[in-house]
C-alpha cells in the first residue's frame, strides 16, 4: 500500500483503457480508499463493509466466495477477451460516481491468479 499514485484527471474513456491495457487491475469506488489504506489490503467483502457496484447483489459471484475480483487485461486481443469484456464493464462504476480507485495487480504475482472458472468453490 506504499506505493500509491493518484492520478488526478482522466479526460477521456480512451486514456484511461490505455492505462489499464496489458495489466490486471481492482477498481473500486473512491469512498472505499480511507478504509482499503487503514486496512492496509485490499480484503474481500462478504460482510458488505465497502461500497460496491459489482458484488452487492444477493448472489455476487466473487464476494459470496470470498474473494476480490480484478479484472485481467492482460491479452485484449484475445477473441475470448473480445468475447466477454462487456458483460462486467470497470468503468461502469464512473456512470455513477465520478471518482474511482484502481488498484494494480503485480506483474511478478500473475502466477498466483485463480480465474473465476478456474473457482475450487
Amino acid at each position: 500500500m506504499e506505493n500509491i499514485n493518484l492520478i488526478e484527471t482522466i479526460k477521456t474513456e480512451n486514456e484511461l483503457f490505455k492505462m489499464l491495457y496489458g495489466k490486471v487491475f481492482h477498481v473500486t469506488d473512491y469512498s472505499n480508499l480511507k478504509s482499503i489504506i487503514n486496512d492496509k489490503a485490499l480484503l474481500f467483502n462478504k460482510d458488505l463493509k465497502y461500497k460496491s457496484l459489482f458484488g452487492h447483489q444477493k448472489n455476487g459471484f466473487f464476494r459470496l466466495r470470498s474473494c476480490i475480483s480484478f479484472f485481467d487485461y492482460r491479452d485484449c486481443e484475445s477473441e475470448e477477451f473480445k468475447e466477454h469484456s462487456d458483460k462486467c464493464e470497470p468503468l461502469q462504476l464512473l456512470c455513477k460516481i465520478n471518482k474511482i480507485v484502481i488498484f494494480f495487480f503485480p506483474r511478478s504475482q500473475g502466477h498466483s491468479l485463480v480465474m473465476h472458472n478456474e473457482s475450487l468453490i
